[in-house]
């Protein structure tokens, strides 16, 4: 089955304009200099799972923090609103995101413009009295958030005769829309979700709620075969995900070091992103050099076997090298874009399957 996608283009998100990646590969790995926009590039195309959806823009928007405590102490306004290129200005514009792809992939085109609110909202706090008791104190406060309004098309046509609009207001509930796309399976390892208990619960709860339980297991083994279960425990003040060692039974997930919590990260998204895309920022993350030859074979092949189409950014010689190295059955099924930028627009360089491993074999040239 043909992967997802098999041209990108960029035209306006975040730092982004007129950024156009063309015959994409099974295996896409994103290099270049730093503030060039891998990472956005990951976060376009993360929209693309359902652009209709008021969760999928915060999520998006939250993936740059290191950890919930940190999104929840920030503005979801603010992180939104700078997915938009032009917005925040004062007084407030609207800003414009449009992604377009080709492939055979459900949505094929997001058009959204971004409009600023102001208002007030009714507050009620209770105050302490020393001669009445509690008292209830009403008053009227600012109120700010965003008005969002999506276009999305198909191949077949503009699935809305009008725009799908939703508001996020700064200090309310977001709520998951009630009209939806045909969605696409689109999972995100950032480079700090193998510190966090809180992503590795839910997402081996998902596996067993989804039928990936086993899967997941079977994905682990393959790279570190003492580990013969994983289970969900209640032995603290909440829920935490367990390794169970071959030779030291029951361990939390923290006990271990990083490799293993990020190949456990990685095994998790993986089954999720079925007949989807699978997008990692930063892949060498948390994997010493010893391991990355065969992780990253694991990762490609579990990338064949479940048909995802993989964009990963990375820094690394040694990450390039060995996911050039990976079995790969699709021809020129691997490839290489250098990002990089003069002041007018985006410069792209795409290196294929026999390409990069000429260059790096014969000129040994830094891609990165």
């Amino acid at each position: 089955m043909k992967w997802p996608f098999e041209t990108l283009t960029v035209k306006a998100f975040r730092g982004l304009r007129e950024l156009k990646l063309e015959e994409l590969g099974r295996v896409n790995l994103l290099v270049g200099s730093s503030n060039s926009g891998k990472t956005s590039v990951l976060e376009a195309i993360s929209l693309l799972s359902n652009p209709v959806d008021p969760l999928v823009w915060l999520h998006t928007a939250n993936r740059r923090e290191p950890s919930p405590l940190a999104a929840m102490t920030s503005s979801k306004v603010d992180r939104i609103r700078y997915l938009f290129p032009v917005a925040g200005a004062d007084p407030p514009q609207v800003g414009r995101i449009r992604i377009d792809v080709t492939g055979p992939t459900a949505v094929s085109s997001v058009d959204a413009s971004l409009s600023e609110l102001r208002g007030m909202r009714v507050q009620k706090t209770l105050l302490d009295s020393d001669d009445s008791g509690a008292s209830e104190v009403v008053a009227e406060v600012e109120r700010t958030g965003l008005e969002i309004a999506v276009h999305a098309r198909t191949s077949q046509g503009q699935l809305f005769a009008d725009p799908h609009v939703f508001q996020i207001w700064e200090g309310e509930s977001v709520y998951r829309a009630s009209q939806t796309l045909p969605r696409l399976a689109v999972r995100t390892v950032t480079p700090y979700d193998h510190w966090l208990r809180q992503p590795a619960t839910k997402g081996f709860s998902d596996a067993v709620l989804s039928g990936n339980e086993r899967r997941t297991l079977e994905l682990v083994k393959r790279i570190e075969p003492s580990i013969v279960d994983v289970r969900v425990l209640a032995t603290q003040r909440e829920p935490m995900l367990y390794l169970k060692d071959a030779r030291a039974g029951f361990l939390p997930v923290s006990s271990f070091g990083d490799g293993i919590r990020r190949i456990l990260a990685l095994a998790l998204a993986l089954p999720r992103a079925a007949n989807g895309v699978l997008l990692i920022d930063e892949i060498e993350t948390g994997l010493h050099v010893s391991l990355v030859e065969n992780v990253y074979a694991w990762i490609v092949a579990a990338c064949h076997e479940l048909n995802v189409q993989l964009f990963a950014t990375t820094h690394s010689l040694e990450a390039l090298d060995a996911l050039i190295n990976a079995d790969t059955p699709d021809d020129e099924g691997t490839v290489c874009f250098q990002l990089g930028r003069t002041p007018d627009q985006p410069v792209i360089q795409r290196f294929g399957e026999k390409q990069l491993r000429k260059l790096r074999a014969e000129q040994d040239l830094d891609l990165r």
